[in-house]
């Protein structure tokens, strides 16, 4: 078995929790970050273009939960 087969075989049944944990903590990340006055992201994240990427995560959320037939946790 390949090393990319084994992984995939152990995140049997967590890859939808853990693709929205990522995208949970890069949003908080991206507050902090903001609240911080780290970084100017108002050049950069205009509402048109946040509202595409969260549009296309909650997408990919969607065909992952498709993708996925085990409850969390099962192999």
């Amino acid at each position: 078995m390949s090393l990319l087969s084994n992984i995939k075989m152990k995140l049997k049944g967590w890859r939808t929790l853990a693709w929205n944990s990522a995208v949970a903590a890069s949003a908080v990340l991206l507050y902090v970050v903001d609240e911080l006055r780290a970084v100017d992201f108002s050049g950069v994240f205009t509402p048109k273009i946040v509202a595409a990427i969260a549009c296309g995560l909650a997408i990919a959320g969607i065909l992952l939960r498709v993708v996925t037939t085990n409850r969390i946790g099962a192999r």
